[in-house]
């Protein structure tokens, strides 16, 4: 399951979704475009930021594109290394299919983006090895 109840980090300054652009990596799948930066803080788990444009559909399309977005990113978060952002793209063709699309759907194609830019991690910092946690006795859970 994803987090639920739990408020994840987002990218609002056009700044963060500018640097994701030119300064991260992408990958393209068929519904989406993951674009990823690494930050230097390494504070924090991922933080999202979600762009779609009118090419997807009109305001109920759009919104329940970002919707679908948010849950495909949300059942994948604790599998992801701290101190990323990501931007995820939603292409023309999501929104062609929004109708019949599952969340499933959506999951499936993240994972495959997010292995293909070798990002799996389980909330461990960016540069650390697989299986050391970013801080010892830390819990994931910890209330803000």
């Amino acid at each position: 399951m994803g987090a639920q109840g739990r408020r994840r980090g987002r990218l609002k300054r056009s700044g963060d979704f500018e640097r994701a652009y030119r300064k991260g990596r992408s990958a393209s799948g068929r519904f989406i475009v993951l674009h990823v930066f690494e930050r230097e803080d390494r504070e924090g788990g991922p933080r999202l930021g979600l762009a779609v444009g009118r090419k997807v559909g009109g305001a109920v399309q759009r919104n329940r594109a970002k919707r679908i977005m948010r849950a495909a990113f949300g059942e994948l978060e604790e599998t992801l290394p701290r101190g990323l952002d990501l931007v995820i793209t939603a292409r023309r063709e999501l929104g062609e299919r929004i109708d019949s699309l599952k969340v499933s759907d959506l999951v499936e194609e993240l994972q495959a983006l997010i292995e293909r830019l070798g990002l799996e991690g389980s909330q461990r910092s960016v540069g650390e090895p697989p299986g050391a946690s970013a801080r010892s006795g830390e819990s994931l859970g910890n209330n803000q």
